[in-house]
Order: C-alpha cells, then sequence, then structure tokens
C-alpha cells in the first residue's frame, strides 16, 4: 500500500492524453503519427487519446471545454506536446487540470528552438512539477539520422514514407521510456482526500453539472491510481 492506495496489477492498456495544438495540418498529422508510433512502439501498452478524433456533442465554447475534461478524466495519464517559440495555452490549462488530479505526466518537445527560462526550453511556469518527465528531441537531428539509414534506392514517395516512419518510431521510443518512468510513480494525493478534491477541482474550474457528474464517475472507476506494480520489461 502507497499514501493509501492498494497496489494492483494493470493488465489493460493504459491509457494516455494526447494534449496538443490542433490547429494546422502540420500539428494535426503530427499528433497522429506519433500517437500511431506510440501504439506500435509499445506493442499496445499504451492507448492514445487523440482530442482531435474525439467527437463533441455541442458547439458551444464551454461545453466542448468541458468535454474535453471529461475525456482527460477517463485516462490514465497525459502526453504533453511543447513545441514553438511559445507553447498553446490550451494545453497549459490541461496540464494544470490533470496536475489537480495528480495523474502522471509526459512532456515531449521536438523543436529545437529555446524558447524558455532557466534550463527549460519553455516557460518556466510550466515545468518542475511532479510525477513528470520532460523528453527534448531535436527534429532536424532525427530527420538527418532517418535520412541517413533510409535505402537510397528506394524513389522519393518511398524514401520520404519511411523517413517518415523511422523518425516517428525514434521519437515514440524516447517517450516510452518516459511513459514508462512515470506511470510508475505513487500518487501524491492522499486516498482518504480523493473524493473531496476531485469535487473541489470541478467546482473551481466551474464545470457543467452533465460534464461534472461524468467525470466523478470516471475517477471513481479508477479508485487505483498506482500503476507502482507494473514492469516493463
Amino acid at each position: 500500500m502507497t499514501n493509501g492506495y492498494v497496489k494492483q496489477t494493470i493488465e489493460a492498456p493504459t491509457i494516455v492524453y494526447f494534449a496538443a495544438s490542433l490547429f494546422s495540418y502540420q500539428e494535426l498529422a503530427g499528433n497522429i503519427l506519433l500517437a500511431e508510433a506510440i501504439e506500435r512502439v509499445s506493442q499496445g501498452r499504451y492507448k492514445i487519446m487523440l482530442p482531435q478524433n474525439d467527437k463533441q456533442d455541442s458547439d458551444h465554447g464551454k461545453d466542448i471545454r468541458d468535454h474535453n475534461f471529461a475525456s482527460i478524466a477517463k485516462c490514465d495519464m497525459i502526453l504533453i506536446n511543447y513545441n514553438g517559440t511559445e507553447i498553446d495555452s490550451g494545453t497549459v490549462v490541461e496540464q494544470q487540470f490533470t496536475r489537480d488530479l495528480d495523474m502522471p505526466a509526459v512532456i515531449v518537445r521536438t523543436d529545437f528552438r529555446r524558447g524558455g527560462d532557466c534550463n527549460l526550453p519553455f516557460n518556466l511556469m510550466a515545468g518542475y512539477y511532479p510525477r513528470t518527465e520532460l523528453v527534448e528531441i531535436n527534429a532536424m537531428s532525427e530527420l538527418k539520422i532517418a535520412d541517413a539509414q533510409v535505402a537510397k534506392h528506394l524513389s522519393i514517395d518511398d524514401r520520404n514514407k519511411q523517413i517518415q516512419i523511422q523518425m516517428a518510431d525514434s521519437i515514440a521510443r524516447k517517450v516510452l521510456v518516459a511513459l514508462d518512468n512515470t506511470i510508475t510513480t505513487s500518487p501524491l494525493m492522499p486516498a482518504e482526500h480523493r473524493k473531496q478534491i476531485h469535487e473541489w477541482t470541478i467546482t473551481k474550474m466551474g464545470i457543467g453539472p452533465k460534464y461534472a457528474a461524468d467525470i466523478l464517475a470516471s475517477l471513481k472507476e479508477q479508485t487505483v491510481r498506482d500503476f507502482s506494480s507494473r514492469v516493463y520489461q
């Protein structure tokens, strides 16, 4: 038992919410490629939940926001994509929501530009949180490595496809190490205070009754969020 939680053997895939920008073709396509690669290289141990594929049941802004929070609550951990000279503000809010829920998190950055403070490549206020690991990858270096390894005799189309897959798999393997590390960390939230903290989180976020009920139901099902007994080969 750790911090009031009973350790259990987890057999089902770990569900990961992929928080990222959803505004451009490059972002949407890149999210899909990395999500598929993580599922592939983990051999199904991780299932990625892409919010861009999540069907919304309302066009109202607040309903969309609350629906996203409800989707996060159904997951076991969060993968955060922080690229760009300015990180996406919506993704920052999703990160903070998962901190309130004490969910493990992995931050991945493939943008080699430095846009942050101190030793972080992004705004320091988005870093230094517990149960969180940062994976920094230079996408240009990954491209050069993949280009050197893919056979030169292939057609341009075939080479580009192979380079794309090889880059995605290489990045996914690095992310996978961090996912394995963080999912096995012990919860910080005392088990006896979970219900009150969850209810307060919903209240302070102003989440509507319908989605609040969905969130509480999801969190109640996950009475054990301690994966520290899981062993990865």
